[in-house]
C-alpha cells in the first residue's frame, strides 16, 4: 500500500537530490506493514508520525550539513571532523541513520 500523497510530497521536498526515491520507498513499506498488522485508521496516524520525523530528520540534516560545510580533513584533535560519512561531530545523525532508526521503527 502507498503512503498518503501529502507525505510523500513532504519527504520529496526535504530529501536531499537522489535520496527522495529511497525515502518514500521506505515510507511506503511501513505505511504498507502498517495497514496490514493494524489497519487503515492506525496506519495513517502512525505514517503521519514517521513522516513528520522523517521530513524533520531531513530539515535537521540540511541545516546542520550546511553549517558545518565540509572541509575535509581531520578536527584539531585528530578525529573526523563529522563532515565525512560515519563522522561523529557537529553533523549528527546522518540520513541513513534517520532512514535505519525509521525502518527499524516501523518494524515494532
Amino acid at each position: 500500500m502507498i503512503a498518503p500523497r501529502w507525505a510523500t510530497a513532504l519527504i520529496r521536498r526535504f530529501a536531499l537530490p537522489g535520496r527522495a526515491e529511497d525515502a518514500i520507498g521506505d515510507l511506503n513499506e511501513m505505511h504498507g506493514r502498517r495497514v496490514d498488522s493494524g489497519g487503515r485508521a492506525f496506519a495513517m496516524v502512525m505514517t503521519t508520525f514517521g513522516a513528520l520525523d522523517m521530513a524533520f530528520a531531513l530539515i535537521r540534516q540540511r541545516v546542520i550539513g550546511s553549517a558545518a560545510a565540509p572541509t575535509g580533513g581531520t578536527s584539531p584533535e585528530g578525529g573526523s571532523n563529522g563532515s565525512e560519512p560515519g563522522g561523529s561531530g557537529r553533523l549528527g545523525r546522518t540520513l541513513d541513520e534517520a532512514l535505519r532508526d525509521i525502518s527499524l521503527a516501523g518494524r515494532t
